[in-house]
């Protein structure tokens, strides 16, 4: 029996978590994001940062990756207009978190390899 070996880069999972993110605003009628190839420089990064810092250390709890997104905002200053603990933020806002945690927790599980970013990174 023959077993596909998948290989992702840091790359690809953060652009899988963007358009995740994207595709839940815009079925909550918030479309904000621009598709990832127009995402700005800085986003893009922030992206790479959070989904290399989530895989590394296997963060898959939605309050960590929240408190680790606040962490990228802060090392950019960026102005967060919502920075309330994790507890205190609105049910739709947590759902995002957790949705990524379930893609990140199911790449971590499945994937043999991550490389670091390709040349767009």
């Amino acid at each position: 029996m023959f077993v596909q070996k998948y290989v992702f880069t840091v790359e690809d999972v953060a652009k899988l978590l963007y358009n995740l993110d994207c595709a839940y605003r815009k079925a909550n009628t918030d479309v904000s994001l621009p598709p990832w190839e127009d995402a700005a420089s800085p986003l893009r990064n922030a992206c790479r940062s959070i989904t290399r810092t989530c895989l590394k250390r296997n963060i898959t709890e939605p309050s960590a990756y929240y408190a680790e997104w606040l962490k990228v905002a802060d090392s950019l200053s960026w102005v967060v207009t919502c920075a309330d603990p994790y507890e205190e933020l609105p049910d739709e806002r947590k759902l995002r978190y957790t949705l990524a945690c379930v893609l990140l927790d199911s790449m971590s599980k499945h994937i043999f390899y991550v490389g670091e970013e390709d040349s767009n990174g």
